[in-house]
């Protein structure tokens, strides 16, 4: 079995962590237990104060100061965490780039443009398969109250969902890899047929 870079992509609530355990399980099986990681390293004390910073406390940081601080963290998440590993074992990162593109132009006000050309630019590594979960804005916002109806984000109401979510799909054609879309509309069973199916035709060689 090959070792593949693979990135989980959608709005809240779309059920990336979902994916992502049977994902797991899956290449576990094969004796191949991956690594999981988060889209953020926190390594460079400076980049992670800027983000922290312009994304939960509202810090209204020059748009080139925010790009730099993800950028960074993202070129030191790929060379210190994921290519290590992808040496001996498949790596699955829950957001990547594509968030990214999307989340900036909602937070920040950065075209997904800009952000593309500065990841583009700064040689990152682009992930082998991309999996957007594709999920109704509605149905993803109920998952969103289901699970803590008293730690909703600012990006994750309703109408910033729908947003977001047709945001993603615009930023689809930006990605330099393998898209691969899964629908998730229906319940869980359903999901992990899906996800079971995706494996077996992309991953279990």
């Amino acid at each position: 079995m090959s070792n593949y870079f693979i990135a989980l992509e959608g709005i809240d609530g779309s059920g990336k962590t979902s994916v992502k355990q049977q994902l797991y399980r899956l290449f576990s099986e094969k004796g191949k237990g991956p690594l999981t990681v988060i889209p953020q390293l926190w390594r460079d004390a400076l980049s992670t104060q800027v983000i922290v910073s312009a994304k939960y406390d509202g810090i209204n940081y020059p748009k080139d100061i925010i790009t730099r601080a993800y950028v960074r963290d993202k070129e030191l998440l790929y060379r210190e965490m994921i290519c290590p590993h992808l040496s001996y074992r498949s790596v699955i990162s829950d957001r990547y780039i594509l968030s990214d593109l999307v989340y900036h132009q909602q937070l920040y006000g950065i075209s997904p443009v800009d952000t593309f050309e500065a990841y583009k630019n700064s040689g990152l590594v682009f992930p082998d398969y991309l999996i957007f979960i594709k999920t109704d804005p509605l149905q993803a916002y109920q998952r969103i109250l289901n699970r803590n109806p008293n730690a909703i984000h600012k990006w994750e109401r309703p109408e910033i969902l729908a947003d977001l979510y047709q945001t993603f799909l615009e930023c689809l054609d930006f990605m330099n890899c393998n898209v691969i879309i899964l629908k998730n509309d229906s319940d869980f069973t359903s999901l992990k047929d899906e996800v079971n199916k995706l494996f077996t035709e992309y991953f279990d060689e």
